[in-house]
């Protein structure tokens, strides 16, 4: 199905716009054709058609407007779903600090399908005014001076809500920061309940989520509180426009206030109470959508992993890790280097075993030749450009399907490793970088692994980074 044309809604929600008002008009001609002791029939048929007219173009712009604005709502979602999953796949290390897995889930769950509806508002944003503006045109045709009056009370109760708009906003950003600390601190004890069980921290940390829901809560109820006050203020100036219009075209005498122009005008505001009352809702609904979008991009421009990695020289196609002279840095921004001065050559079929204490830096290696840390100075070679991936895997009705459960709930740890190990022997790829890969086995496992991976094909390469000298 084809997209529709730009500015299709729009012109739907201006017929829309335009009829919603229009549809008084006839009011007043067929209350005055009703007083009539001679009546034309053929201009009575003509205003009910007339008014058949309006209403049917105002239903289909209507329900074409809408399903036009949700298809293309569903387009917009779809699209900041895959932008944000495609950033947090390329987000560097210092990105993923800023970030965290429940926040990047709350940027997809929240915010995207929140601007997925954005279009709707955003239409009902400008359509509501303009449709307010139709409806007072037509009170001055119906009570021409005594209409002025009571414009006075709609503009100062919009008055009114300007600074708690702002004041909306910034408890609406504070609302959705609140919420995604709750989340972070949700999702971490959640993967940590094992631990959380066998230490008996419920209660600790059931008291800290609590706590969170608490902050969270506050400023919800200021928000809603403020969502409440402009309700009430839109919802009141209906009643009191029309009070104060009666009353002005009463003492002017500025248009007789007979059935017709009573009806007229009391249609005329009916239709002006659906506008009047979204007013506040779309408000609402804009500043949130600001501060969903102003989240999205903060993390869409978020610093990514550089691919800066040159392809090995052509002349000596022996070598497949190369680094030469090479700096990195965790935070490519801070002066502390995490590596300095790195010069690491290896060849086709080498294994190479990286040793050094605790805290010295083998797992960081590995990290900075997956091009993970930022390279400040330098150059390296490529590593992920010669890894083979998404080899076909053959899927058998009994075999070794066994059910491990989410996240490996049903492994142990060195069986985890075990599996990690052979699915990196699976990929058949051409670099293997291993970091302590025996260090939740025992020594005899670890023997044998050791063994089985000594019989890797001459032309594979490994750099190994073991915890213990005896690896």
């Amino acid at each position: 199905m084809e997209p529709p044309p730009a500015g299709q809604g729009a012109e739907r929600e201006i017929q829309q716009a335009r009829a919603r008002p229009v549809q008084v008009l006839p009011q007043g001609d067929h209350d005055r054709y009703s007083y009539q002791e001679e009546r034309d029939h053929r201009f009575g048929l003509s205003l009910v058609g007339c008014v058949l007219v309006i209403k049917l173009v105002e239903s289909l712009s209507q329900r074409h407007w809408f399903f036009d604005s949700r298809r293309t709502g569903m387009r917009i979602r779809s699209a900041l779903m895959a932008a944000i999953f495609q950033k947090q796949l390329k987000l560097s290390s210092q990105g993923r600090k800023n970030h965290s897995t429940g926040e990047i889930v709350n940027y997809i769950a929240v915010d995207a399908y929140r601007l997925g509806d954005a279009l709707s508002w955003f239409h009902m944003a400008w359509s509501s005014p303009l449709q307010l503006a139709f409806a007072v045109g037509t009170l001055f045709w119906a009570l021409r001076l005594g209409a002025v009056p009571g414009l006075v009370p709609l503009i100062i109760f919009g008055f009114l809500n300007m600074p708690f708009a702002k004041l909306l906003q910034g408890y609406q950003a504070k609302f959705m920061v609140a919420q995604d600390d709750r989340l972070r601190s949700t999702s971490e004890v959640l993967n940590s309940m094992k631990i959380i069980k066998l230490q008996s921290w419920e209660e600790k940390f059931r008291s800290m989520v609590e706590s969170l829901r608490d902050a969270e809560f506050i400023w919800l109820r200021e928000t809603q509180m403020k969502k409440a006050y402009g309700a009430v203020m839109y919802w009141m100036s209906p009643t009191v426009v029309s009070a104060v219009m009666y009353t002005a075209t009463a003492i002017l005498g500025s248009a007789p206030l007979n059935a017709s122009t009573l009806f007229t005008v009391l249609a005329t505001l009916r239709v002006m109470a659906e506008p009047v009352r979204f007013l506040p809702e779309i408000l609402t609904m804009m500043i949130q959508y600001k501060v969903s979008l102003d989240r999205i991009e903060k993390f869409l421009i978020e610093e990514e992993i550089k691919e800066g990695a040159e392809r090995a020289p052509p002349h000596n196609s022996d070598i497949r890790v190369h680094v030469q002279d090479a700096n990195f840095s965790w935070n490519a921004s801070a002066a502390d280097l995490t590596l300095r001065n790195v010069n690491l050559s290896i060849n086709k079929g080498e294994k190479v075993a990286v040793c050094g204490a605790v805290g010295s830096g083998k797992s960081s290696l590995l990290y900075a030749l997956l091009r993970e840390i930022p390279r400040t100075s330098g150059s390296s070679g490529t590593v992920r450009d010669n890894i083979l991936f998404g080899k076909p895997f053959e899927n058998f009705n009994h075999g070794d399907l066994t059910e491990i459960g989410q996240r490996g709930l049903n492994m142990s740890g060195g069986q985890k490793q075990r599996i990690q190990l052979a699915r990196a022997v699976y990929s058949n790829a051409d670099i293997y970088l291993l970091d302590d890969p025996f260090s939740a086995v025992d020594a005899h496992t670890a023997a044998v692994l050791f063994y089985v991976r000594g019989t890797f094909k001459e032309d594979r390469c490994s750099c190994d980074a073991p915890s213990r000298i005896s690896d």
